[in-house]
This record gives structure tokens, C-alpha cells and sequence, in this order.
């Protein structure tokens, strides 16, 4: 289980029984600040293609908790936030 804005030991705590228990995972989206927006996400197998698929996917348990560092994605969220706020202030988009 992963949360965007909660402590990593109670998480890896959990993590660990779920593994222990063979349990599926999901990432949590409990964010209090706007930088944990989108840090964990749920990852799902490929092939989810209908609602159908999502919760026979759900159901068998086929996902898994994760964020940008152990998927292994540049975490690119905020770039934009970034390029916007510059341009607002009269700073380029740079």
C-alpha cells in the first residue's frame, strides 16, 4: 500500500502483511498538499480496456501500489504547474 501523504514505516508495515497474506495492493491518494496530488496511483495489468475488465482486474487482485520512483517513470507532474506559474509572473516559460 502505498499514500502519498503518509509515513513510509506504517506503509511498509502493511505492505509487508499484504505480501504476507498474499494480498493485492493499491496506492492511496490521501494528499493534504498540492506537490502529493498524483504521487501513488494504483497500477493495474495491461489489457483494461472496459469497466469489465477494471473490476474483473479488482477482483483477481491483478494490481499492484505504486509511485513514480518504483515504476520506474520520471515524475514529470508538475513541469507544467512550473512553466505556468513562471509565464503568469511575466518570467518566460523557462
Amino acid at each position: 500500500m502505498l499514500d502519498a501523504a503518509g509515513d513510509r514505516v506504517p506503509q511498509a508495515f502493511a505492505g509487508a502483511v499484504a505480501e504476507g497474506r498474499e494480498l493485492p495492493t493499491t496506492g492511496g491518494s490521501d494528499t493534504h498538499r498540492h506537490p502529493e496530488v498524483g504521487a501513488t496511483f494504483t497500477v493495474f495489468a495491461d489489457g483494461i480496456r472496459t469497466e469489465r475488465d477494471l473490476v474483473d482486474a479488482i477482483r483477481g487482485g491483478l494490481m499492484h501500489g505504486g509511485d513514480w520512483a518504483s515504476e520506474g517513470i520520471p515524475d514529470r507532474r508538475h513541469d507544467n504547474v512550473v512553466k505556468r506559474h513562471h509565464s503568469a509572473n511575466g518570467k518566460g516559460n523557462s
